[in-house]
């Protein structure tokens, strides 16, 4: 295997920004589709190995980037082969994901979902309900975070006797409201990309031909 199997989550970074300038140094759209390909080749052969938040993120950068540009300069015969190919990548790191808490799942689901709603002539079931299922299973996560903020405060006010200790309950307190609020707002955008996935859907196929997901 290549160098590429080694990336660190800063080579990726590097890899997406260099990537970016030379598409958008491109003065045709035929050196655009060589420069993306180029691209495309170069992450194929990076292995989804990984959990890690971080690294997860500059991969789904680069790859949703790459993607959203070829969705409208390649051949339209060529959309649904490159939709079944990044959904097949995302396949791979909901995998890597299986043991990592739903909660902290929602960044990768949420960038499915744009790319449900920038290819969704090509959506099928399957990733609809991928998205479906990421909302249902965190409902009950995102109910119980205000609780467990309010159980801290309570727990902050209680501890007079310790001013450090006290004001390190706070900073945990207002971290896990951000927290809450994060997931909250992802869950909020994947919902709405769903929604308009199947919406294009709806109007493309005759009425009864997409069954709509219910959450």
């Amino acid at each position: 295997m290549s160098q590429l199997d080694i990336l660190t989550t800063s080579d990726m970074e590097l890899l997406r920004k260099a990537c970016m300038e030379r598409v958008i140094a491109c003065r045709s759209n035929t050196e655009k589709l060589f420069e993306l390909k180029s691209t495309i080749h170069a992450i194929n052969d990076i292995p989804i190995s990984s959990s890690d938040a971080l690294w997860l993120a500059q991969y789904q950068y680069i790859l949703n980037w790459c993607y959203s540009q070829l969705r409208f300069i390649c051949d339209p015969r060529d959309r649904l082969r490159l939709f079944q190919n990044i959904k097949e990548k995302y396949r791979q790191m909901f995998k890597q994901l299986i043991n990592v808490p739903e909660e902290e799942k929602l960044p990768t689901y949420l960038h499915w979902s744009q790319i449900c709603y920038q290819y969704a002539e090509f959506v099928d079931d399957e990733s609809l309900a991928w998205c479906a299922h990421i909302i249902s299973n965190t409902k009950s996560v995102l109910l119980a975070r205000p609780s467990n903020s309010s159980t801290l405060s309570q727990r902050k006010e209680s501890m007079t006797e310790n001013g450090n200790r006290n004001d390190a309950l706070e900073t945990d307190t207002r971290k896990a409201v951000i927290r809450w609020k994060r997931y909250v707002e992802s869950v909020d955008l994947i919902r709405e990309n769903l929604e308009k996935t199947e919406n294009i859907r709806a109007s493309l196929y005759n009425d009864g031909f997409c069954e709509k997901i219910v959450m």
